[in-house]
């Protein structure tokens, strides 16, 4: 319960706009990071002329493939947020506010 506590009272006191962001995004990330990892780690596999075991077992580039594919995440999240809002859950977009800000 002390560890309990004591994470809540840490993950208040810092406020950091990209974990935030991440937060928000993090629905989209777990949907969309498995085909898009499974791509990026054969492509880097036949770039570097690895096995995919090989890679996957070496730490930089799978903190490589790591970052690319949250990379990537995001950019589609954005995408998604952009034009089709109700995909991700976003209620702060609708039809009536996407009017009003383009007249």
């Amino acid at each position: 319960m002390l560890g309990f506590a004591s994470s809540l009272m840490l993950c208040i006191a810092i406020d950091c706009r990209l974990l935030q962001f991440l937060g928000r995004a993090s629905l989209t990330i777990m949907c969309v990071h498995e085909p898009v990892k499974r791509v990026l780690i054969f492509v880097m596999a036949k770039i570097l002329g690895m096995n995919t075991d090989a890679l996957r077992a070496n730490l930089v580039y799978a903190m490589l493939v790591t970052v690319v594919t949250v990379a990537i995440c995001v950019a589609v999240h954005l995408i998604m947020d952009r034009f089709a809002p109700v995909l991700i859950g976003s209620s702060r977009h609708n039809l009536a506010s996407q009017g009003k800000a383009r007249a």
